[in-house]
């Protein structure tokens, strides 16, 4: 009787820690092709709900696993098949509670398989250069700049609130009221042809504002970036440099990467 006893606390101890472990979910979700259509994606992110709609599921991975593009090996179908995700969160949700959300509905619904591994790829790093850092540490972000022109009086496109990236007119524009150097290496990656690492060693969270003329696809590296147009401004390797104080450097980095192993076009029905 008493082995018997003890084998039920045993298991009712172990089916607890199991209940107080189980990966958080959403409390409905949905996930199906997107409508055939050019439609813009939209994504919807408050405590109660979380959507993507028309979005492709390479960019929901980078969602469910919170890394940037790069650091992504998945199908190439991926990139450009539409889908609508929209989930119900549980009340008290966290925003950290999101990720493993996201990937249980991919496992359940698209019967998704991945691993993690690292790789050695061609990156560049974001060093301070000669003269030290010309951005402004801050501790709060400045109060956002009233609504302007879409251009200023350069020709550089103005960035709504003073916060994000903007392209217009073969110039581009990247502006922060306050980010950290680690996200803003991830927006000049995308004006470039490898990721670009945060190697600055600055903590905490900089204004800045990085002006430059948008490179051709086809010439994006330091080697070959396009010299024409340069009435249009700086390319951003020399924007880099000028207007942040910082340089990037080409370097071979050992990177984490998300492998996407197998995961199905048809979702199963919700």
């Amino acid at each position: 009787m008493y082995f018997r006893s003890l084998l039920i606390g045993v298991l009712a101890v172990s089916s607890a820690a199991a209940q107080a472990i189980a990966p958080p979910a959403f409390e409905a979700a949905s996930i199906k092709l997107s409508q055939p259509g050019v439609r813009s994606p939209s994504v919807i992110s408050n405590p109660g709900r979380w959507s993507c709609a028309n979005c492709t599921l390479f960019a929901i991975f980078t969602n469910a696993f919170a890394v940037f593009e790069y650091q992504i090996v998945a199908p190439e179908w991926t990139r450009t098949v539409m889908f609508d995700v929209d989930g119900k969160l549980p009340d008290g949700a966290k925003r950290e509670d999101l990720r493993p959300m996201l990937q249980e509905l991919l496992q359940e619904r698209l019967k998704m398989k991945m691993h993690r591994e690292s790789r050695e790829m061609s990156v560049y790093e974001l060093v301070i250069a000669n003269g030290g850092p010309k951005m402004k540490q801050v501790t709060e972000p400045a109060t956002p700049p009233p609504p302007g022109p879409d251009v200023d009086r350069n020709g550089f496109p103005n960035v709504p609130n003073g916060s994000g990236m903007r392209a217009l007119n073969g110039r581009g524009r990247i502006q922060f009221r306050g980010q950290t150097m680690k996200n803003v290496a991830h927006y000049i990656s995308a004006e470039v042809d490898r990721p670009v690492l945060d190697a600055t060693g600055l903590e905490g969270a900089y204004a800045l504002t990085l002006s430059f003329r948008l490179l051709q696809r086809s010439a994006k590296s330091i080697s070959t970036a396009d010299q024409s147009n340069s009435d249009l401004g700086p390319t951003i390797y020399e924007a880099v440099e000028e207007q942040l104080g910082l340089k990037l450097k080409p370097a071979k980095r050992s990177v984490e990467v998300v492998v996407i192993d197998d995961v199905d076009r048809t979702p199963i029905e919700n």
